[in-house]
């Protein structure tokens, strides 16, 4: 039963009660949302001058629309839906009751229109750079692993005996609906297989600082590849003089010669190979750096158990890289609150 009249600030001291709990309003004090402007302004086709017609979202808006899709693993519908339903979705992307709220082919269009223009990179730098102002330090060790995000699987061919015995009409539905999963399924993601159990989709390759656990640097490849052929790709100048490790997968002289080339330090587990195990000081080098590179699986144990990044709603490699490489920004805007403390 409802008792009371409603006042005119029970919803300003509803939101006031919710902020200290709420990791949204944390996350949306901490990172410089401004900072990102110029960058989505600088790719993103510029509004024409007319009189008619409904004015653009605001782009920092649209963006932090995004970072809430990838944080709660949203759909575009979802994601229209939930800000209009949760006080403390629309208090981080900055909108009231009164004002209008992106529908989901909007979101949709923002994000093939950053995904076509490739802005992820610049945003990564734009967000490095309030990394440094706030005297976050990263330390001189480096953790190089990959994980598996997985798509849809293709559909599976039905017995050709069963098939054949089949009427012609409902032979002809069952093609329908095969013809119509294909759409579905990602053509260009590729199979591979781990622990004797097959998966199919994409690798998400990832350089972490083994101090902060942020992700320095990262490349999407389709599923396949194997890990080692990538390491190259994530070493930099900035990892002169750090130690870099990396598991078993990465063991042989390829790997070892990438990283002592960038003037780095490697800490790749020794394997132990036919006729030539590993010795008893190598056994004793494993124990001491699997306890370091243990840490990476921490990256990944949070993307897939909090984000929900293990498997792709998305068809292409385009488009998976860019969710990809997304997720893992947003990863690191979820682990500065607590590298500062809060």
């Amino acid at each position: 039963m409802k008792t009371g009249q409603p006042g005119f600030f029970d919803f300003e001291q509803r939101v006031a009660n919710l902020g200290g709990k709420d990791p949204l309003a944390r996350l949306d004090q901490l990172i410089e949302w401004e900072d990102f402007r110029p960058i989505l302004a600088e790719v993103l086709p510029k509004e024409l001058k007319t009189s008619g017609g409904r004015p653009r979202f605001d782009l920092v808006m649209m963006f932090k629309i995004l970072v809430l899709q990838r944080l709660y693993n949203l759909s575009d519908e979802s994601a229209e839906y939930q800000i209009k339903d949760r006080l403390s979705f629309m208090r981080f992307v900055g909108v009231d009751f009164h004002e209008t709220i992106p529908d989901e082919k909007t979101i949709w269009k923002f994000r093939e229109d950053l995904r076509k223009q490739k802005v992820l990179p610049k945003l990564w730098k734009a967000f490095d750079r309030q990394l440094k102002r706030l005297g976050i330090q990263t330390g001189t060790g480096r953790i190089i692993d990959a994980s598996i995000v997985e798509t849809a699987r293709p559909p599976r061919k039905k017995d050709q005996k069963a098939e054949d015995t089949q009427e012609d009409s409902e032979v002809f539905e069952d093609s329908q609906k095969i013809e119509h999963r294909k759409r579905q399924v990602d053509q260009d993601a590729r199979y591979t297989v781990k622990r004797k159990v097959a998966y199919i989709g994409y690798k998400n390759h990832i350089k972490i600082d083994a101090k902060t656990k942020l992700i320095r640097r990262s490349k999407v490849t389709t599923a396949e590849v194997h890990d080692s052929q990538v390491l190259p790709d994530l070493l930099t100048s900035a990892d002169k003089g750090c130690e870099v490790y990396a598991d078993k997968g990465y063991a042989g002289m390829g790997c070892m010669s990438a990283v002592l080339d960038y003037g780095a330090h490697p800490r790749i587990l020794h394997k132990s190979y036919r006729n030539k195990p590993v010795t008893e000081e190598q056994k004793q080098e494993n124990r001491v750096w699997s306890k370091i590179r243990c840490r990476v699986e921490h990256v990944f144990g949070y993307q897939q158990s909090v984000l929900k990044s293990s498997k792709l709603r998305s068809v292409g490699f385009s488009r998976a890289e860019f969710t990809i490489q997304l997720s893992n920004l947003v990863y690191n805007f979820r682990r500065l609150p607590l590298l500062v403390g809060c």
